[in-house]
């Protein structure tokens, strides 16, 4: 946490005497020559002098000058509306944007100190030292670096208005990249030229689209949005540019890993280990081996380790994961579970505290170990309802997969007011809301098939030949989508096809099926479909005699259980047909 300083740095200084930079300059827009050419080139120089000296007219520094570290650049100011452009400035150590917490007028030194050592911080604590509960927010719309190409690290913060930020030319982080927009409305990011980052990137946000297209090295990826994210998409395009662990290294290099959590999934991956190292007398057991890693590679390019039901927060044991009871009996509305621990949300790491939209209604997260509440994902949203004892009520209101582990996190809240909390090791009564489980289960069921009836009228030859994409099972935007084109002409034709498949009341049935028996028999498997670690056998979802599909969803009994179904409209972006319905 930060709190508010005044800008330090001078804010109109004449370019002759931009030999007098400081180590680390607040700036504002008054001082952005200033600034840049103390970015530039900074030199140390064995008089003791510092010079910025511009080489770029094809002369060189003197003998006795050196590069040094460059300086820090910040942005604190709150009161400033609009966009910030800073040309010419090619490399610098830190740039920073962020607002904070303004300290109370008589607080004093003791107290900011007290604050600082404080290994957990609470709201008493942030309001009886700031009079607030709430960050300052920083206003600007925009943030332009034309010309950065290097940087130690990036680092945005508490800034609630930031809908574009561009860095065209940016090739090499050496640091950390920490963006948390949590504050902010929607953002699409690219980093078109950036090829290396050395340590850690978190993204946190409504991001809609998050591309590196040039990334080659990288550690940690963790991505925490509320927007239109494809996780699995970005997870695969970043996945085999983060370094396999090396066991010699600090526990900061044995955490490489891609983590994306967003409104319709949670995905994490691992890069491909490296092939063993070769020793005598073990020949032909690492070609067996080596033949292994590179089927592997073949059939995936990378090591899905948890998808979706798959994640979850603490050990990464298989032991210690969340059972779901749901994916054995999803008619199941009761069940009796242990509680593990109540954790509240303040104390969640910082990419499971962004998983929470309001704070006000979610205080607590509830760990147990088995649970009947489906985990938000796979395009379906989490159930609500309640956790109960003799005399204390939580509310669930989410659950989700949180970055690390197998542990399910139940979030919501003790009521009333005061209640008293849950212990760990004590028995609790988990109960579903009915209604939801059943809305849910029925635009799950209709989005398959809907997707089958598709994928019958293009065997049929009413529809060219399509590749089936991704799909949404959220009341207000449920969907299926294609590639290919889909013309509007077509969706009479689609409508009666998936009313047929309806009326025909097909059992619904749930398998376990080997990789081999799911690749075969099933519809939507796209490149890269593995199973999570430690499975040898996949969950499967049958319309009986018309299709099937890898799900971990909640289901009806039959077809015609669905209802109507009604579908609403085709519409066609960039190559995708994406066909929107529901049910009533």
């Amino acid at each position: 946490m930060k709190l508010l300083g005044p800008l330090l740095g001078a804010t109109v200084v004449a370019r002759t005497a931009a030999y007098k930079c400081p180590d680390y300059l607040y700036f504002n827009l008054t001082n952005a020559a200033y600034m840049a050419d103390c970015a530039r080139l900074n030199y140390a120089c064995t008089n003791g002098s510092s010079i910025s000296f511009d080489i770029t007219g094809g002369a060189a520094p003197p003998v006795y000058c050196w590069k040094k570290e460059l300086f820090s650049l910040y942005f604190e100011d709150t009161n400033f509306n609009g966009s910030i452009v800073l040309p010419d400035v090619f490399e610098t150590y830190r740039i920073t944007f962020e607002g904070g917490w303004p300290a109370r007028a008589n607080v004093t030194a003791a107290e900011v100190e007290a604050f600082r050592n404080k290994t957990t911080i609470d709201e008493a604590d942030i309001l009886n030292l700031t009079g607030v509960t709430s960050p300052l927010l920083l206003n600007i719309s925009s943030i332009d670096f034309p010309d950065l190409v290097n940087i130690s690290d990036l680092s945005i913060r508490y800034s609630g208005n930031l809908s574009s930020l561009t860095m065209p030319k940016l090739e090499n982080i050496n640091g950390r990249l920490y963006l948390d927009l949590s504050h902010g409305p929607a953002i699409s990011l690219s980093f078109p030229k950036l090829s290396q980052v050395k340590s850690d990137m978190y993204l946190g946000g409504k991001i809609d689209a998050l591309e590196f297209p040039a990334l080659n090295s990288s550690r940690h990826i963790n991505v925490a949005t509320t927007g239109d994210l494809d996780c699995l998409a970005f997870a695969k395009s970043v996945v085999n540019t983060t370094k396999w662990p090396v066991e010699n290294e600090g526990p900061e290099n044995r955490n490489s890993s891609v983590v994306c959590n967003s409104n319709t999934a949670s995905v994490t991956m691992h890069p491909m280990p490296p092939p063993p190292e070769e020793s005598t007398g073990s020949r032909d057991g690492l070609d067996f081996c080596r033949s292994l890693i590179l089927l592997a590679i073949l059939v995936a390019g990378a090591i899905i380790t948890r998808v979706s039901e798959e994640q979850g927060c603490g050990s990464n044991t298989m032991t210690d994961r969340t059972k779901l009871v749901y994916q054995q009996d999803g008619e199941q509305l009761l069940h009796t579970a242990k509680v593990l621990s109540i954790v509240p949300v303040s104390e969640l790491p910082k990419p499971d505290q962004a998983l929470v939209k309001d704070s006000s209604d979610i205080e607590h997260a509830v760990i147990t170990e088995s649970t009947i509440f489906y985990v938000q994902g796979g395009g379906q949203p989490s159930d609500i309802g309640t956790m109960t004892k003799a005399n204390s009520s939580f509310e669930v209101q989410s659950v989700r997969q949180p970055a690390q582990g197998g542990q399910i996190l139940h979030l919501g809240r003790f009521v009333p007011v005061g209640a008293t909390a849950f212990d760990a090791g004590e028995e609790i009564q988990q109960h579903v809301d009915a209604e939801k489980r059943n809305l849910y289960s029925r635009l799950h069921t209709a989005g398959h098939i809907l997707g089958l009836a598709i994928n019958a009228l293009c065997r049929e030859g009413v529809l060219p030949p399509l590749t089936e994409s991704k799909a949404s099972h959220y009341p207000d935007s449920a969907a299926v989508e294609f590639g290919g084109l889909i013309e509007g002409k077509h969706k009479d034709a689609i409508q009666a096809k998936t009313d047929e498949f309806v009326r025909s009341a097909r059992p619904v049935k749930i398998h376990w099926w080997s990789m081999e028996e799911l690749l075969e028999k099933c519809s939507g498997v796209t490149e890269g479909f593995e199973l999570p670690e430690g499975e040898v056998m996949g969950r499967v979802v049958e319309m009986e005699g018309l299709g099937s599909y890898p799900c971990g969803g909640t289901h009806v009994q039959d077809c015609s259980q669905v209802g109507k179904v009604e579908v609403k409209k085709i519409s066609r972006s960039k190559g995708i047909s994406r066909v929107s319905y529901r049910v009533a």
